[in-house]
């Protein structure tokens, strides 16, 4: 729980461009003397929920452009600037970490450059009790996805790959940090967060197919603000494992309401749902391996991809991607154990227990997957698609001879600056990889435990509520 009791609040204001040192700052009294901010009554509260969160309240007796400077370690970090008027002021601070000690600072611009009050201290509450504290096992700042001091994610408490609920939904930065953590209420589970569209509201499901074996009855997805206002709860019934948002704002999932035969299932802003897909149709027209007819259908990775307007669908239980038509629900390719398949080139570059599969923007094909010779190790694989031989070419590939397995779950992502980031699933690691196959960044959640989706985020101000 948050802190409840007021800290001291700041010391007086001084004109940081004036030279004045820290420590004449501090023996300032409380106020704001001549050429100071003009404001008052300055106090930090920290989140009842989300002990990481700060908020910064404060009097502003005149209109000035200003922000709060915060720090907990050698740089300081800030709020975006405002425009504050005249009368009750807060902000929020955000990125902070648990259980730090933090300075932080009022800064008003009048026109005439910043002027900065004295420095006062709060402390963030430890980390929550069950959060798996993760581990940078290697890094390389000097080569990291500019585009990625953030990470976003969910984790099952429990140990043990798919056993049991308690999930966190957590943010971390490029230290392993935890900077936000969230659980999710009732052992319901949360494994395909994502940022929306827009930018504005992390998306996160709660899924009762795992937790109160209704087949998803009661599953929905949530629209949340950093602060942990749901602004919107929207029904998925069948959800168990992935979803995505199109431009409209419409929700697509795979549902196993059906049982065995899961559907991909469309809902529009206004509530209307509608199937797009479906695998018992698909498995009457397609003839199935032997290795894989026994098996349900039930996926594990969902991927909308604008240009065209197709979704990239993936399965577990049969080893198989297929690219669906969103307007027509035409199945227009199929990859994997499948006799209307494509080739693989080579022939070993096939897909087994693929995940996470999506388009890169160069137009290729990017998946997370066991080796066909080697299952107990995880690889990255990238394809280009040859139309004209329905064949997938790899062109590049990562993870043979690393060891690190990839039992379930896990994703690939290539970043806006090339590297690739991939989920090892319920290894419970994330890696940064280079186009030349470096490591730059290794993150560890000490598993085995179920890791879910995970994504970069650049800024967390755009969450605000």
């Amino acid at each position: 729980m948050g802190s409840t009791a007021k800290p001291d609040p700041l010391p007086g204001a001084v004109r940081r461009a004036g030279g004045l040192t820290l420590a004449a700052a501090l023996i300032l009294a409380t106020g704001c003397p001549t050429g100071g901010p003009p404001v008052d009554d300055i106090w930090p509260r920290i989140h009842d929920e989300i002990g990481s969160l700060v908020t910064v309240s404060w009097t502003q007796l005149e209109e000035a452009e200003g922000y709060v400077e915060y720090r907990w370690d050698d740089a300081w970090h800030q709020t975006p600037t405002a425009t504050l008027a005249a009368g009750e002021q807060e902000v929020l601070l955000l990125g902070i970490p648990f259980e730090r000690s933090v300075e932080y600072r009022l800064v008003n611009d009048l026109g005439d450059g910043p002027l900065a009050t004295g420095v006062g201290v709060f402390e963030t509450d430890p980390l929550p009790d069950g959060m798996p504290e993760p581990e940078v096992r290697e890094a390389d700042p000097t080569r990291w996805e500019p585009t990625c001091p953030y990470l976003l994610g969910s984790l099952n408490e429990h140990k043990g790959g798919w056993e049991g609920g308690d999930f966190w939904k957590f943010i971390i930065d490029r230290d392993g940090e935890v900077v936000w953590a969230l659980l999710t209420p009732e052992s319901h589970w949360s494994i395909y967060l994502r940022a929306s569209r827009d930018g504005r509201d992390i998306l996160w499901d709660e899924s009762t197919f795992w937790s109160g074996f209704d087949f998803g009855q009661a599953s929905r997805v949530h629209r949340m603000k950093i602060d942990g206002t749901v602004v919107e709860s929207v029904a998925t019934p069948g959800l168990h494992h992935a979803f995505t948002e199109l431009a409209d704002g419409s929700l697509v999932w795979g549902s196993g309401l059906q049982g065995d035969y899961e559907t991909l299932e469309r809902r529009d802003p206004s509530g209307e749902q509608r199937t797009i897909w479906d695998c018992e149709t698909f498995y009457a027209d397609h003839a199935i391996e032997p290795e894989f007819q026994s098996y349900a259908c039930n996926s594990n990775g969902l991927f909308w991809h604008e240009p065209d307007d197709t979704f990239l669908y993936s399965f577990w239980t049969n080893s198989f991607v297929v690219e669906v038509d969103h307007a027509t629900g035409d199945t227009l390719h199929i990859w994997g154990p499948v006799h209307d398949s494509w080739a693989f080139d080579p022939p070993e570059a096939t897909l087994r227990f693929p995940h996470g599969p999506t388009y890169t923007d160069d137009g290729t094909f990017l998946i997370s997957t066991q080796r066909s010779d080697f299952p107990d190790e995880g690889v990255v694989r990238e394809f280009a698609l040859d139309e004209a031989h329905e064949t997938l070419r790899e062109i590049w590939s990562f993870g043979t001879g690393e060891g690190i397995p990839v039992d379930s779950a896990g994703e690939a992502h290539r970043l806006p600056g090339g590297n690739t980031l991939h989920n090892a699933g319920t290894t419970a690691q994330v890696r940064e990889i280079t186009p030349g196959g470096d490591v730059v960044w290794t993150v560890d959640f000490n598993g085995p435990r179920l890791l879910g989706r995970t994504i970069c985020l650049e800024d967390l101000y755009a969450f605000l509520p």
